[in-house]
């Protein structure tokens, strides 16, 4: 079990963009097309729903990052209480190599 946290990449940080956005092209609308098909009003709507959508999707961004970080440094808490509690208790011990290496990266 030991040797499975040595496995374990928690340096890695990555925050993943979304598909949906990368794989959808936008249409784009000429400013003509645009000023015939919607009012005054409906623009005014339009460019505010946007602005807020923009806001959310960077908003979710954050808060997936810090939920990340936060397990992250949950699992390496826990990785190395385990490694202590071994240290501690059994120094004589044959997962004594495998608490070293894993302390030592």
């Amino acid at each position: 079990m030991l040797k499975t946290f040595l496995c374990l990449r928690i340096k890695e940080v990555e925050v993943k963009k979304d598909t949906e956005d990368i794989n959808k092209p936008k249409k784009f609308m000429t400013f003509k097309e645009k000023r015939k098909t919607l009012s005054r009003m409906q623009r005014k709507w339009k460019k505010a729903e946007e602005k807020l959508e923009r806001e959310l999707r960077e908003a979710e961004a954050s808060e997936s990052t810090e939920r990340k970080l936060k397990l992250h440094t949950e699992t390496l808490n826990i990785v190395f209480v385990t490694y202590f509690r071994i240290l501690k208790k059994a120094q004589r011990s044959p997962l004594l190599p495998a608490v070293l290496e894993g302390l030592a990266k």
